[in-house]
């Protein structure tokens, strides 16, 4: 006899579960998506970051190991080894076009060559290879920091943007609670 009542009541629980679904309850998922979203992207640039940061320490500390006075005499020794070949490479090259010219077969030019190639390997023997290091060591300290810029090309920059985004999907739910959100994201541009 009072089963009317039972579907009447029955009938506004429905009707409030699903006003509290399309407008409530939608707001609240697209917001804590958002919020994970957030929250675990800067989780991500943190423990990116982190990475990135002790292998440029790591690497920068190696790079650091050039400034040592140990490593400097090192250095020195065989650029000091370096010269001396070059001094006896520049002998054997004299005596060799002399000998060469002697018979007539003498290239002056090749051998003024061989020796200008000869002073450069000396002279950079020592400093081209640390400085290449050095580069790209920095190159793949600034190549680490883009990398995640192109991760997150697609994430909000602030926390407006954010809720904006909330807003426009909020928007394309049509319900009265929806309607009023996206009255607000339009005034708020």
């Amino acid at each position: 006899m009072f089963d009317w009542i039972s579907d009447a009541i029955d009938w506004i629980g429905d009707g409030i579960s699903s006003l509290w679904d399309s407008t409530i309850g939608g707001a609240v998922d697209a917001i804590s998506d958002v919020v994970w979203d957030i929250m675990f992207e800067w989780l991500f640039n943190k423990v990116y970051g982190a990475v990135a940061e002790l292998f440029m320490f790591i690497d920068q500390s190696a790079t650091d190991l050039f400034s040592l006075a140990w490593v400097r005499t090192f250095v020195s020794l065989f650029q000091a080894l370096g010269w001396m070949l070059f001094v006896c490479g520049l002998v054997m090259a004299v005596f060799d076009t002399a000998m060469a010219y002697e018979s007539g077969a003498a290239n002056i030019r090749q051998t003024c060559v061989n020796v200008i190639k000869g002073f450069m390997a000396a002279a950079l023997f020592a400093v081209v290879p640390q400085r290449l290091y050095e580069l790209c060591i920095a190159l793949q300290g600034s190549f680490s920091y883009d990398l995640l810029g192109v991760f997150l090309s697609d994430t909000y920059s602030t926390i407006a943007d954010s809720g904006l985004s909330v807003l426009y999907v909020l928007a394309s739910d049509v319900s009265l609670f929806s309607l009023f959100l996206s009255y607000f994201s339009v005034t708020a541009r």
